[in-house]
């Protein structure tokens, strides 16, 4: 994340107002959390304060580089070689109809909530992937929410998954948990009605640690973390997106892999 020179340019704009510091979307002028202080005060613009902001503005910059985290142009994995397949719930059925049933050609998907017994029941659903290649490969998946949280929510395993080469049997393919899509509270108390997640799939020849990237919500400063057994390029990838230190090139082979982005949007329908 670094300044632009002309604001038209900026993906975020930081206002200092009425003693506050705001960090706001600049597509939609929102607010991306509660402004530095919650509320004013004779204080003002301390220099903890602006220490806050950046932790802010490197939490957004994290959440951002993990988005554009994307194939390597030599990669020799194709889009193809591994399917995610998004699984829409309804109570305890599965739909796989084309309506309910999303694969990988799916960029974007909108999930409802629905009102059953007299409340608002948020959407489930679970994921499949599965390989399609004549390689064993190792993937997971990151979700990452509009209010910058990164999690690794779908699978027992944190790091990564190996899948088997698709002559290999049932293994070359594994379903998720069920997990339900929700609008934080404090969005919806705000009247905002759709809330968007991002699906970013990982996948490499070379076992990983996606939990390398896993962070908590905005208000919260991001956490070091090591790469500990794992010692491939991928790995030192991720090591980097949160830090500014430098980091030792590889001098062996580098590992191959690939990336693929589906969003998500929550819609709690109008009452």
């Amino acid at each position: 994340m670094q300044k632009v020179e002309e604001s038209k340019k900026a993906d975020y704009h930081l206002l200092a107002r009425n003693g506050q510091y705001w960090i706001m979307q600049a597509t939609n002028s929102r607010p991306c959390a509660a402004p530095i202080p919650e509320k004013p005060d004779r204080n003002g613009y301390t220099s903890e304060r602006a220490r806050q902001v950046i932790l802010r503005l490197e939490h957004i910059a994290r959440w951002t580089n993990i988005l554009e985290l994307e194939s390597p142009a030599t990669s020799q994995i194709k889009p193809g070689d591994v399917e995610i397949e998004i699984i829409a719930i309804a109570g305890n059925q599965s739909y796989l109809s084309h309506r309910n049933s999303y694969k990988s050609t799916d960029t974007e998907i909108r999930l409802e909530y629905t009102y059953e017994n007299g409340e608002w029941r948020p959407p489930a659903l679970k994921l499949r992937l599965t390989n399609h290649s004549q390689k064993d490969l190792y993937c997971n998946v990151l979700n990452l929410e509009e209010n910058y949280v990164v999690d690794v929510p779908f699978f027992d395993e944190k790091s990564s998954i190996r899948l088997v080469r698709k002559d290999s049997g049932p293994d070359a393919t594994i379903e998720s948990f069920e997990v339900d899509m929700v609008i934080p509270d404090d969005y919806l108390a705000q009247g905002i009605t759709e809330y968007t997640d991002i699906f970013k799939l990982i996948v490499s020849n070379a076992d990983f640690d996606a939990s390398l990237l896993q962070q908590d919500g905005l208000d919260l400063p991001p956490v070091t973390r090591s790469v500990g057994s794992y010692s491939g390029t991928l790995n030192r990838l991720m090591e980097q997106v949160g830090t500014r230190k430098a980091v030792r090139r590889d001098q062996g082979n580098y590992d191959d892999w690939m990336t693929k982005l589906v969003k998500v949007i929550i819609v709690m329908p109008r009452r």
